[in-house]
């Protein structure tokens, strides 16, 4: 099968980019003819591809809402290329992919809804709504198939958009490496980060905005420590939010307890994870947590809030443990619980690294996303 995928841009640090790179390999491993192609220019991850046997094409569209412009390099591209399916991935690509259509039939188009997009960012000025008003056309009308990476988004589409016919395919989980290779430099870290023997390390990736919830975790660590549970905790990643973190661990005179490590490379956020005694994620809204999913496989312990697709993730009390999102006390319980129970902390290590193995390695869902094109095809020939 020759698969075309679409993305806005192939760089870093996206979580949908790496996404995209760990499928086409996967697929490609499977006997697939996979290539990529970016819309817009920016695409650092490209450079990693011909190693992989996976072809790369930049469209160089010269501004992000040309979508007719768009529409008709992807069209061009799919005349020359004669593929099976077409896969895009966010907005912009969903859109071109949609387009397309009226100038180049061919093969099948799926898109795939990576996130609750307007649940964290709702259609409100006139421009947007004419966005979504074209997204949900794109969608309703020029799309073959439609693919959400968990039942929470799938759920959030049919909503916001009135669509039916979504079906849910999770993301994959790779490390790069094996677990061992960022578990092995544990001590090294702890020590970089200043850890006195015996002191319990969180852990918690992600970029620095609303719906990620780092206030809740600053909130969350003021609590613990009046209740005499003072552990350390690394904070990876940037944001806009930022300065507001910072200001916040200042009042709560968290600042001795508080590491921040900014943005670093994704293998050495790994290894920092690998170096906590526990993952703890307090978000507001997830579509599918890829930092859970990479704690999980590092066999980390983690305790996160039960919001959108992290329920389909971890299953409560056997790999890891699940908290409501409706404040720091819930949190702080299930933090605290972790932390002063060894044996729990030991069963959770076992568990997540398992669940991962079963139901979310590449491989696995590579062949997922095998069966549902070759049924797709079926279904548009019959």
């Amino acid at each position: 099968m020759k698969v075309l995928c679409l993305i806005d841009r192939l760089c870093t640090p996206g979580g949908a980019e790496r996404q995209l790179v760990t499928l086409a390999r996967a697929l490609t491993a499977r006997g697939h003819e996979c290539s990529i192609a970016a819309l817009f220019p920016g695409s650092d991850l490209a450079s990693e591809l011909p190693a992989w046997g996976i072809g790369f094409h930049e469209l160089r569209v010269p501004f992000q809402r040309d979508f007719v412009g768009a529409g008709t390099r992807v069209a061009r591209l799919i005349r020359r290329g004669k593929f099976d399916v077409v896969q895009a991935h966010l907005l912009s690509a969903s859109i071109a992919s949609g387009l397309s259509r009226t100038l180049a039939a061919g093969p099948a188009r799926v898109v795939v809804l990576h996130n609750l997009d307007y649940e964290i960012c709702p259609a409100g000025t006139i421009r947007q709504k004419a966005l979504r008003s074209l997204h949900r056309l794109s969608l309703r009308r020029l799309t073959d198939g439609i693919v959400a990476v968990s039942d929470s988004v799938a759920r959030h589409y049919r909503n916001e958009m009135g669509i039916r016919r979504i079906t849910a395919i999770p993301n994959s989980i790779e490390l790069g490496s094996p677990p061992e290779t960022f578990l092995a430099g544990r001590e090294k870290i702890r020590k970089e980060l200043g850890l006195e023997e015996g002191t319990d390390l969180l852990a918690y990736s992600a970029r620095m905005v609303k719906q990620k919830g780092h206030l809740l975790l600053v909130r969350t660590l003021e609590l613990l420590r009046r209740r005499g549970v003072v552990p350390k905790a690394v904070l990876i990643g940037s944001g806009p939010l930022e300065p507001e973190i910072r200001a916040a661990i200042k009042s709560a005179g968290l600042e001795s307890q508080v590491i921040m490590t900014g943005n670093i490379p994704y293998a050495e956020a790994l290894r920092h994870i690998a170096a906590a005694d526990l993952f703890v994620s307090p978000s507001s809204q997830e579509g599918f947590p890829l930092a859970l999913g990479e704690a999980m496989a590092l066999g980390v312990p983690m305790v996160a809030t039960s919001v959108g697709g992290v329920p389909e993730l971890i299953e409560d009390g056997v790999s890891g443990l699940l908290a409501p999102p409706d404040g720091p006390e819930a949190l702080a319980n299930a933090v605290a619980r972790v932390l002063a129970d060894r044996d729990l902390r030991q069963r959770l290590r076992g568990a997540a690294p398992e669940r991962v193995q079963k139901h979310f390695t590449p491989a696995v869902v590579a062949e997922r996303w095998e069966t549902y094109f070759n049924e797709l095809i079926a279904s548009r020939v019959c």
